[in-house]
């Protein structure tokens, strides 16, 4: 159940960000900004990246729409490549609980796992833009309690539509 007055009756997260779109849109341009652009990582291991940071935060709701947008993946998509992301989900966890710790050994672990800093830049943006998506869903109160499918249907709504700036667009249209 969310905490305020304005978003007491509402159990879907993204209908708060939807109500006030001033407000929230320049974050998701932020986050499809990150998720969209060329890189080395593909869409599917940046959300895999993005249900890890969730998950290391406690935001139940984030890491249910990650789920779903990983679920929602068809073939397609490049695979995981398991052996390379694995380092870069234990990064994005420090980063996430403990990131004044980060030292420059974590960087050159990522390094010496084939990581490019550029990636590692993309990897550090995407994890400080999934955690205000977090911040906000636990602060409002929001936690995973709508069933999986509308989870499933909230993934292949984003990924269809291209991206989750598109998705919310739909949502205010």
């Amino acid at each position: 159940m969310a905490y305020l007055e304005q978003t007491k009756n509402t159990e879907n997260f993204l209908e708060v960000l939807v109500r006030d779109p001033k407000r929230y849109l320049p974050i998701m341009r932020y986050l499809d900004n990150l998720t969209q652009q060329e890189s080395e990582l593909t869409w599917k291991e940046r959300e895999l990246i993005s249900l890890e940071v969730s998950k290391s935060n406690g935001a139940e709701f984030c890491a249910a729409i990650h789920k779903g947008v990983l679920n929602s993946f068809d073939e397609s998509h490049l695979q995981v490549r398991q052996e390379r992301i694995e380092p870069v989900l234990k990064f994005v966890r420090k980063l996430s609980i403990d990131s004044k710790n980060i030292s420059e050994n974590d960087i050159n672990g990522l390094r010496a796992k084939g990581w490019n800093d550029q990636t590692i830049e993309d990897v550090i943006g995407l994890t400080s833009a999934i955690t205000v998506y977090d911040i906000l869903a636990n602060g409002f109160g929001f936690k995973a309690t709508l069933p999986e499918t509308v989870f499933e249907e909230m993934g292949k709504g984003t990924i269809d539509a291209g991206g989750f700036e598109a998705q919310f667009n739909s949502f205010i249209q």
